[in-house]
């Protein structure tokens, strides 16, 4: 399975021709001008919720694409007066199914509305299965015990959490959201973006493993496996 980060809070996961993409804010982002939208080509695309800055570039990738979009009930009706092409709603608790990955929607603690201002439904990270390992997306959220929940019940090996702070957790919440759900190792997503959260990388990193965790920062762009 690949990873890509292309900035913010998205990422790729590729595995045997399926492509999933979450949360696309890509051409907004400052960071990531290097990175031509036209030459990603997801199958799905996920969205955890319906802020801006993880919608964006939604409409525009699963059009050149013909991606099936999947979100909440309010996500996917606000865009599909935008996109007619195939769509597929969750709520928390929901799941979808695309090759040999299984994506379970569950809570998260944040709000969310649509561009235009309206309701954009319950915001929601997603557990990702796959048969060589198990990802958590928090999606944007503040620290929660029923991350615990998700480490009881799905045992993921990798945690990807916001750790800009302001909006979301910062890093020191995302230690103690690694030791909720027990994972060793988190990829960090939602910094430095903007102002509000910019992060010392290398102090986070060093806190990280200060509790013997391990704080992967990847470059925008970058692909690794997992």
């Amino acid at each position: 399975m690949q990873f890509t980060y292309w900035g913010h809070s998205c990422f790729s996961l590729e595995d045997s021709g399926i492509h999933l993409l979450f949360d696309p804010f890509i051409r907004p982002n400052p960071l990531a001008k290097h990175i031509q939208i036209s030459e990603i080509k997801p199958t799905h695309v996920f969205i955890s919720h319906g802020h801006e800055d993880h919608i964006a570039d939604a409409i525009e990738i699963a059009t050149s694409s013909q991606a099936m979009m999947i979100g909440s009930y309010e996500v996917i009706n606000w865009i599909s007066k935008h996109y007619k092409g195939k769509f597929q709603s969750l709520n928390i608790g929901g799941l979808a199914i695309a090759g040999q990955f299984k994506v379970k929607a569950v809570s998260a603690s944040h709000s969310s509305s649509m561009p235009d201002g309206s309701y954009g439904g319950v915001a929601m990270g997603f557990v990702i299965s796959h048969p060589s390992k198990i990802l958590y997306y928090s999606g944007d959220t503040g620290l929660s015990y029923e991350m615990k929940l998700v480490g009881d019940i799905y045992r993921p090996d990798i945690g990807l959490f916001p750790i800009g702070g302001t909006f979301t957790m910062d890093h020191s919440d995302a230690i103690l959201a690694a030791e909720y759900c027990g994972v060793p190792e988190v990829i960090g997503l939602h910094f430095d973006t903007f102002g509000p959260i910019e992060i010392d990388k290398k102090s986070a990193q060093e806190d990280f493993k200060s509790k013997n965790k391990k704080l992967s920062l990847i470059n925008i762009g970058e692909s690794v496996d997992l």
